[in-house]
């Protein structure tokens, strides 16, 4: 999906000058995708740490839902480290813990822009630079992402194997 991501992010480049509306439609289609791969990405994670997710996960949710039971789950990891002395495991957990309430605002963010793209028409994507805008956010913040998804699920997926280890 990322790929597909970069793909209408080219193509909504070439078509300017000649189309500035199907380059908003490819940009808007662009931003859409960057940020369904990261949902992906970000869905299959809860997944894996509670199946339960699968079947309750909405969009607007999951920012909150890092905020909270993820949280919780890395606070209750900090706790157990503190009681049997692993200030390693303490630090590391200070840290995902930082890095996930830090993701939860991308990822806030990142669906705000996600319902800009699909329901605000009227919001038109700013391409007075090769980096174009949509309300603001760069399209290279959006590509941004995904990696950012892959290095918060690896993080918090290592942080919940120590613990079951």
């Amino acid at each position: 999906m990322h790929n597909v991501a970069r793909h209408l992010q080219v193509e909504a480049m070439k078509l300017l000058p000649a189309s500035e509306a199907d380059a908003d439609a490819y940009a808007r289609s662009a931003f859409n995708r960057y940020y369904y791969a990261t949902f992906l990405c970000v869905r299959e994670t809860l997944i894996t740490l509670d199946d339960g997710y699968g079947r309750s996960l909405s969009h607007k949710a999951i920012p909150e839902t890092l905020r909270g039971k993820v949280q919780r789950k890395i606070i209750s990891i900090k706790s157990r480290a503190n009681k049997i002395g692993d200030a390693k495991l303490v630090r590391e957990c200070h840290q995902v813990s930082a890095q996930n309430l830090a993701f939860a605002a991308d990822l806030e963010k990142a669906y705000a822009i996600r319902v800009v793209a699909d329901y605000t028409p009227d919001a038109r994507v700013d391409f007075r630079s090769e980096r174009f805008t949509l309300s603001g956010v760069p399209v290279t913040e959006a590509h941004g992402w995904m990696g950012k998804a892959n290095f918060w699920s690896s993080r918090v997926l290592q942080l919940v194997k120590q613990e079951n280890a």
